[in-house]
């Protein structure tokens, strides 16, 4: 797994740093083992591809806070990937979404509920989030990766794990299937990676 993880990283960072220097500069390092210590306290259900991930990137940098340069294509608006500090942040966080008390329209595999607050957020492009589910339905995978929004009320399985992501991701930038326009990441047309717009 973790090789696999290594090589996923690898192309991602080879494509940014010939086509998008800019975004490529806010890759995050591996994180420090007291900080992997921590997430493991205080986010329980992390799965362990996950983990594996940001102890060799760990995230993006968000020194300038800019959602913006987020790694993910999308739509209007790539997703930026949380690092292991905003994420243990955003855990639990969002009560209020947790009590609305609106009717979602979920995928099978996910619990119709508007937001679980054990669902781990990792990455945004300020409508929509994706996020690890540990609580899927008989019908889903304890891991999978969704997709909620914040105020809509689509949710739906992408992944079945965040490793599986990951190489889908990898595969997007080894086959050149992403461009950098304008300072925004975008996904080409003939990508087979999903289409996130929200």
């Amino acid at each position: 797994m973790k090789s696999e993880i290594q090589a996923s990283v690898k192309a991602i960072k080879a494509w940014t740093k010939a086509h998008a220097p800019e975004l490529h500069k806010i890759i995050g390092k591996p994180a420090p083992s007291f900080a992997i210590k921590k997430l493991r306290k205080e986010v329980p259900n992390v799965s362990p591809d996950y983990v594996a991930w940001l102890e060799i990137m760990n995230g993006q940098s968000d020194a300038d806070n800019d959602a913006v340069l987020g790694l993910i294509p999308a739509g209007d608006y790539p997703f930026y990937v949380y690092n292991i500090k905003r994420v243990v942040e955003t855990f639990g966080s969002d009560i209020g979404l947790a009590r609305d008390k609106r009717k979602p329209k979920s995928s099978p595999a996910i619990q119709p509920v508007w937001f679980d607050l054990e669902w781990i957020e990792f990455a945004s492009d300020g409508d929509t989030a994706l996020a690890i589910d540990p609580h899927p339905t008989k019908k889903g995978k304890v891991g999978q990766i969704i997709q909620f929004g914040y105020d809509s009320p689509k949710r739906r399985v992408l992944w079945n794990s965040f490793s599986e992501l990951l190489g889908d991701l990898a595969n997007c930038y080894r086959n050149d299937s992403v461009t950098w326009e304008n300072g925004l990441l975008k996904r080409k047309k003939s990508c087979a990676f999903p289409d996130l717009g929200s």
